[in-house]
């Protein structure tokens, strides 16, 4: 029984002596926090991953859309001189599939109000 207790709990050599029941709970308790320590340290590293591979994607994303963004800004400035303060807001707060279509809009454009038509009247 001793070398069969030893072996669960992690004992490396089989025991000499006769264990009593408090010793082996004893070794039981201390090999079952060791364990508890053990799986909090795998799930904190995990958790902490993921929090990172989360936090990337997230910077990726952003970066992106300034980059769309600042595209667009320039591109329509480029083409029609000043770029409102409006538009400048409208630009920075559209998703990707916004920025897509306002630089769709903007390769056919011949005035500004067509590539923001709800935002800017003709002529402006």
């Amino acid at each position: 029984m001793a070398h069969a207790v030893a072996g669960l709990v992690g004992g490396r050599e089989a025991a000499t002596v006769p264990m009593d029941i408090e010793e082996v709970q004893g070794m039981l308790a201390e090999r079952i926090k060791k364990w508890e320590r053990e799986l909090l340290a795998k799930g904190e590293a995990r958790g902490e991953a993921k929090g990172i591979a989360k936090g990337i994607a997230q910077g990726e994303a952003k970066g992106v859309a300034l980059g769309r963004a600042a595209m667009l800004k320039r591109q329509f400035t480029r083409r029609f001189g000043v770029l409102p303060a409006d538009v400048e807001r409208l630009i920075d707060t559209a998703t990707p599939d916004q920025h897509d279509t306002y630089m769709d809009r903007l390769m056919d454009a011949q005035a500004p109000s067509d590539v923001f038509p709800g935002l800017l009247r003709p002529g402006e």
